[in-house]
């Protein structure tokens, strides 16, 4: 006669016994992958900001410096944004055409 862990059942009890310890370790790994990959996207985000934050106070500065005023920033040094917006601005070779647009500005 067969004994209880021989045939199919025995095959079927060797098969759960290592798959469930081997199944466990993938699915710990998978997070600790998945985690790490999520945490690198979130740093590469805060990387790109920084160079979008300062790529904005040079055009800012550029800006000032053609239209003759001044860049006033907060105390720390840094701009800062209350709105995420996209700003396009045409800005004429001329000089007179900056300095009559500025004065139009000034005007309440």
């Amino acid at each position: 006669m067969r004994g209880p862990k021989s045939g199919i059942g025995g095959l079927f009890l060797v098969f759960l016994t290592l798959l469930i310890p081997f199944g466990l370790v993938h699915l710990y790994t998978r997070n600790l992958v998945s985690a790490a990959l999520l945490r690198r996207d979130i740093h590469m985000a805060g990387l790109k900001k920084e160079q979008l934050l300062k790529k904005n106070l040079a055009l800012k500065e550029a800006l000032g410096k053609l239209t003759g005023k001044d860049l006033v920033l907060p105390s720390d040094g840094l701009p800062f944004s209350e709105n995420n917006r996209i700003v396009r601005l045409r800005l004429s070779g001329d000089s007179e055409a900056a300095d009559s647009g500025a004065s139009r500005a000034n005007l309440p």
